[in-house]
């Protein structure tokens, strides 16, 4: 993969987040409205890894229009969000305009954010859907590193990468679990809402658990706390069914497959 593709992959990307982004601000799912009204949009599995986070520094990367970054605010961190979407990053400012919760964000892509910023966090936090996005999976974890202070730690809840050997409906299909090919998608929709009409050309890498494990290890990220999870927070696809405990799993498959996992590491 040449330096000229992934450039084109991340800019075909960005214009499918830029459309999205509208309609998720306005989605259902992302209730931005009872955020405003006081909800906190981190769940448990990020919550519990995360601790009291109280005047800490918290980076979130990818962090779409910021909803997640200023629950990390609401929570007391000092806390700065970065994605690459102009339209999320205009959101999130005026989100923290309207709830009165102080953060930065920063608009910019991943493997930019050194030229934006040489400040070190406490926590560098990063979830659901972010690193299938990113081709170098080894560059992400050294700014990473790069971002964290001495003792620092890293705290990943993202979609397992089983979850690529699915397609949208979660129906089993052949497909590599291996990080081989670059993967192709070409969407109808979002989300939010499968049937709006929008149309969008998306790239995705499978990062398997073994190259996200070599690499924070390349990284000087020492692994703390590692878990598997048949189950996801919210109701982000179709023909996921709603548990008694409150959370989503395939139906007629319950228990079967990860569609979850959670990473910490802390830089030596």
């Amino acid at each position: 993969m040449t330096p000229k593709s992934t450039s084109l992959f991340m800019h075909k990307n960005l214009l499918a987040w830029e459309l999205k982004t509208e309609l998720h601000f306005s989605s259902q799912l992302y209730d931005v409205k009872g955020f405003i009204d006081g909800k906190n949009t981190l769940h448990p599995v990020e919550l519990v890894l995360l601790g009291d986070v109280a005047n800490k520094d918290v980076i979130h990367l990818q962090c779409h229009f910021g909803l997640d970054t200023l629950s990390l605010a609401r929570l007391g961190a000092n806390a700065c969000g970065i994605d690459f979407s102009h339209k999320s990053i205009e959101y999130a400012r005026q989100l923290a305009d309207k709830t009165g919760l102080y953060a930065n964000f920063i608009e910019s892509n991943i493997y930019d954010i050194p030229v934006h910023t040489t400040r070190l966090y406490d926590i560098v936090f990063t979830s659901y859907g972010a690193i299938c996005w990113l081709p170098d999976i080894n560059n992400w974890a050294h700014i990473v590193s790069s971002l964290l202070k001495p003792g620092g730690t890293l705290v990943l809840v993202d979609f397992h990468p089983m979850y690529q050997y699915f397609d949208f409906n979660l129906s089993l299909k052949k497909k590599s679990y291996f990080n081989i090919n670059t993967i192709k998608r070409k969407w109808e929709g979002t989300y939010t809402n499968y049937h709006a009409d929008i149309h969008t050309v998306e790239y995705n890498w499978n990062h398997s658990l073994g190259e996200v494990f070599q690499a924070v290890k390349n990284a000087g990220l020492n692994i703390e706390d590692f878990n598997e999870y048949s189950y996801l927070p919210v109701n982000w696809f179709p023909n996921l069914i709603l548990c008694e405990d409150g959370l989503y799993r395939i139906k007629k498959h319950e228990n079967m497959y990860p569609l979850l996992f959670s990473l910490k590491a802390r830089k030596q």
